[in-house]
């Protein structure tokens, strides 16, 4: 399941409505991932209203309160380093995108970190709620006391 699918599927838990739904699935599945001209759209934001919040702008430039959201899943979608991590899940709050969860290793946290920066509206992103599986716990990095 791909990051926009996940944002997608989240949002069915949170009483959506189908046919809004089913729209933001068709723009996941017809956004064009495929190449790069499509790819470099993800950064970009559509023509949007300029008085709307960059965080609460949607995928198409229309007002959408987890905007930011989906344009970040979008952009880890879009880069083979990270678009298979299926162990990670992005809250919006405002300009804001935590990620929870748990990832192989520093290298791909640090690759997510940095697409969600580039995404145009991201003010900060929180990562204190992920955990990296191959970092070797602090207590055994300590030297024993003799």
């Amino acid at each position: 399941m791909s990051w926009s699918q996940r944002i997608f599927s989240m949002m069915a838990h949170h009483s959506v409505k189908s046919e809004q739904i089913q729209h933001a699935q068709t723009l996941s599945t017809t956004s064009g991932l495929n190449n790069e001209r499509q790819q470099t759209q993800n950064y970009t934001l559509h023509a949007h209203d300029p008085s709307l919040p960059l965080e609460y702008v949607g995928v198409k430039g229309e007002y959408d309160l987890t905007g930011l959201a989906k344009r970040v899943a979008l952009a880890l979608d879009a880069d083979p380093d990270v678009s298979w991590i299926k162990t990670l899940c992005i809250i919006q709050h405002g300009a804001r995108i935590s990620f929870l969860g748990k990832v192989a290793s520093a290298e791909s946290l640090n690759k997510v970190i940095a697409l969600a920066n580039q995404v145009e509206g991201t003010r900060e992103v929180d990562v204190s709620q992920v955990v990296i599986e191959n970092s070797v716990p602090e207590q055994v990095m300590q030297p024993m006391a003799s």
